[in-house]
């Protein structure tokens, strides 16, 4: 059996096997030992190519790509060291990434993660910031269909990358936090127009005044365009608020027509006409909640007359039962339709009255 050819490790001047890919004592990798290997330098175009890179949005990559362009980036800002002078200064691998790594490195030339000694929070902080930029990843795509100013977000994005290469976790965390709180906010935005959207469709179907509503979204859509945030939620919320209103006038409007439609074929209308002309000047004024008001006053007007009329039925069945008995009934029968004249012309108090009275001397004939 042939013996596997042995290479001395520069560093630590260890025998190492030529089927093994690093210094199995200091763990500088097989490649930095071959002599004939060198650094391979990196160009303008190569460098302007990682810029182009980071300024798409880093949300469309995948963490494979995210993974090379910080490795690559690395790779640049050390593009111009001299390889005799790495080879004597590697001692050890990137933990995170396995790039081989100067003792005097304060970076990792491949990843860009900071070497920061003794500092025991590190670690912490990075679990952190790779926390926040998932939670950043994941709000972002419930709002990537809403077009925002691209300096927005991409600003953000391109700073808390910068810290974390860096090392400066801080100001990555922070960064990540920022895009969160602005993905959340548009996110808000998102809702507010879309249930505006269902609101504005059932006010179309209901005949309703939408159009105003509706110019104040595009209006919003494009103040989120220009990153106007704040000020495109507080529209929104303005008009959600607003056809909010709009919807429980025109809701409740249509269910009393139909009440008024009921009572029309019993020539019973007059005391709803005012009522409904003030129900429609609300309406095309604009002032939906005054014809809230206005609309109520008919649902409860609607609710006495329908007791009343009741009242009505119960005595002719009453005087129905007198006659049976021959007892007398006509009186009775004359007040009834004279209580009904009345709930015609809208005095509903007076027909009330007469009426209680009525029935009451019924009852005590039967």
């Amino acid at each position: 059996m042939v013996p596997a050819k042995l290479v001395a490790c520069p560093i630590c001047e260890t025998d190492i096997d030529a089927d093994k890919t690093k210094c199995t004592v200091c763990g500088i990798p097989r490649s930095l030992i071959e002599l004939d290997q060198s650094i391979e330098t990196v160009s303008t175009d190569e460098v302007e190519s990682v810029i182009n890179d980071l300024n798409k949005d880093i949300f469309t990559l995948d963490d494979e790509e995210i993974w090379a362009l910080t490795r690559k980036l690395g790779a640049i800002t050390n593009s111009t060291s001299d390889a005799s002078t790495i080879l004597d200064e590697v001692i050890f691998e990137c933990p995170l990434c396995g790039t081989e790594v100067g003792e005097h490195d304060s970076k990792c030339p491949g990843c860009g993660v900071v070497f920061e000694g003794d500092d025991e929070d590190a670690p912490a902080r990075r679990e952190e910031y790779e926390a926040l930029f998932m939670q950043a990843k994941e709000e972002f795509i419930k709002i990537k269909d809403i077009p925002i100013s691209p300096t927005i977000l991409s600003d953000l994005l391109k700073e808390s990358m910068t810290a974390r290469i860096e090392g400066d976790y801080t100001k990555a965390i922070d960064r990540c936090q920022e895009v969160i709180n602005v993905c959340k906010k548009m996110g808000v935005f998102k809702d507010n127009v879309n249930r505006s959207k269902v609101l504005l469709n059932d006010i179309r179907k209901l005949g309703g005044n939408y159009k105003a509503h509706l110019i104040a979204l595009v209006d919003a859509k494009e103040m989120i365009e220009r990153g106007d945030i704040e000020e495109s939620i507080s529209v929104t919320e303005k008009v959600l608020g607003e056809l909010d209103v709009i919807y429980q006038f025109e809701t409740s409007f249509h269910e009393v027509k139909k009440d008024i439609k009921r009572f029309n074929n019993m020539s019973i209308s007059i005391p709803f006409r005012d009522l409904i002309s003030g129900a429609l000047v609300a309406r095309n004024s604009g002032d939906h909640e005054e014809g809230i008001k206005v609309v109520n006053e008919i649902v409860e007007m609607v609710s006495r007359l329908d007791v009343q009329l009741d009242k009505i039925r119960q005595g002719k069945e009453y005087i129905s039962q007198l006659r049976k008995k021959k007892r007398e009934y006509k009186s009775h029968m004359d007040e009834l339709v004279s209580a009904k004249k009345m709930l015609e012309k809208g005095k509903i108090d007076l027909a009330e009255n007469q009426l209680d009275r009525v029935m009451k001397s019924i009852q005590e004939k039967l």
